[in-house]
């Protein structure tokens, strides 16, 4: 407990230099968020790395494309860290490739004309028989995006758990997606991306896909995998989407509608 001093004058000073702290401290704590949200906005916080003079956002989604300048910086922004070997190598190193292509929207009218496309293909890195790429696509309706490529998940199991051994079971188990492909080229004609992926030197085991441009995306053909490291190249297809696949409308699923996180707050 805090002792006060016998003579009333002093007690009633210190006192007095007690409520004061108290007092600035408390006004100290209630000011400070107020001084912080009246602070002027960093403008890197309201439009990222791009920004235009006066720090609104730049927009790509425009009547005419963008210069390659500003597609390369989106490009650095989003992939400094998974791709940063080649952006570290210079301008020289990671590209890109420039494709002027065209495509008809499915939902496009009879007159309506083709609509323009720009496709950007970026060196990401490199190892010793492998080397991956980021694609990026211009729109006028959507602008500068990253192409995100579809692909099967899978599991692999060998005889004894060796991957050396015979191949026991090869299993289908989802989809997946990722931004960069592996040993991947663009072909002009066809409106077509492949890659194949080396899982070692001798790329007798390995996995190679191709998508096709569809609409404003690129959409997954088919996927081959040779889980065999048997100095052969024995590839199984394991995604076929090259024909139409019909689904069976006949029995539509049981429905439950999802319960989103205000509405149980809400409930409670």
């Amino acid at each position: 407990m805090l002792g006060y001093p016998e003579n009333n004058n002093e007690e009633q000073t210190l006192r007095r230099l007690l409520v004061s702290i108290a007092a600035l401290l408390v006004a100290a704590a209630a000011t400070a968020p107020a001084t912080a949200q009246t602070a002027d906005a960093d403008p890197l916080l309201t439009c990222g790395y791009l920004c235009n003079d006066d720090g609104t956002p730049l927009m790509t989604a425009t009547d005419t494309p963008p210069n390659t300048e500003l597609v390369t910086k989106i490009f650095i922004g989003a992939f400094s860290e998974p791709c940063g070997w080649s952006i570290g190598g210079g301008p020289g190193m990671y590209g890109p490739e420039v494709y002027d292509l065209t495509f008809r929207p499915s939902w496009a009218a009879a007159d309506d004309p083709d609509q323009a496309l720009k496709l950007y293909r970026f060196f990401c890195d490199a190892g010793a028989y492998n080397e991956r790429h980021v694609y990026y696509t211009w729109t006028a309706d959507d602008g500068v995006q990253p192409v995100s490529f579809a692909l099967p998940a899978y599991e692999i199991r060998y005889e004894g758990g060796d991957y050396e051994a015979p191949l026991e079971a090869l299993e289908l188990t989802g989809m997946t997606a990722r931004h960069q492909l592996v040993n991947s080229a663009f072909d002009p004609e066809t409106q077509t991306i492949g890659e194949w992926s080396c899982w070692r030197g001798l790329c007798d085991a390995s996995g190679r896909g191709l998508w096709v441009l569809k609409d404003d995306d690129f959409s997954l053909v088919s996927y081959d995998v040779d889980p065999t490291y048997d100095g052969e190249v024995n590839l199984f297809r394991v995604a076929d989407f090259g024909k139409p696949a019909g689904v069976d409308t006949t029995t539509p699923l049981p429905f439950d509608p999802p319960v989103f996180d205000d509405e149980e707050l809400e409930d409670e």
